[in-house]
């Protein structure tokens, strides 16, 4: 395995960054990490869009193979892939492809389903000025 000191995560307080920082950590990769004002919109950059051209958190750089990755769910297998040499969290392809592809289930499911519908319900729960009547149903949040 390479030094992994070149690793650079770009994000913020987000459950898409956290997982990513979770997984750098439980793999015991060094990495550094970039605080992304989104509130002073730092992520719109022209700097930052040369890096990530979907203009989000998170964005990880590995200068140990010159790449830029952006979307959590591609930096956690990138991470994976390259750094969890014993398939602990991921089954590697030729060792047990049916135990890999139920992790890629659950993962592409929390990425397209869980996390964009816990986003939405946490903004018109928390963060929505003006209470809509059709997110509330679509949402299943509580009027009270």
């Amino acid at each position: 395995m390479e030094s992994n000191n070149n690793i650079t995560l770009y994000g913020s307080t987000s459950p898409n960054v956290q997982k990513c920082q979770l997984l750098l950590k439980e793999l015991n990769i060094p990495f550094n990490f970039k605080q992304v004002d989104l509130w002073k919109g730092e992520q719109k950059t022209e700097e930052y869009k040369k890096m990530f051209p979907n203009a989000k958190v998170p964005g990880l750089v590995d200068t140990n193979l010159d790449i830029q990755l952006f979307e959590s769910s591609n930096i956690l297998l990138y991470l994976v892939d390259k750094y969890d040499g014993q398939g602990k969290y991921l089954p590697k392809q030729d060792k047990d492809y049916k135990a890999r592809l139920e992790v890629l289930n659950w993962l592409f499911w929390e990425s397209s389903t869980l996390g964009p519908m816990s986003s939405h319900h946490n903004y018109y729960n928390v963060f929505g000025i003006e209470k809509v009547q059709e997110a509330s149903i679509r949402f299943n949040i509580n009027q009270n």
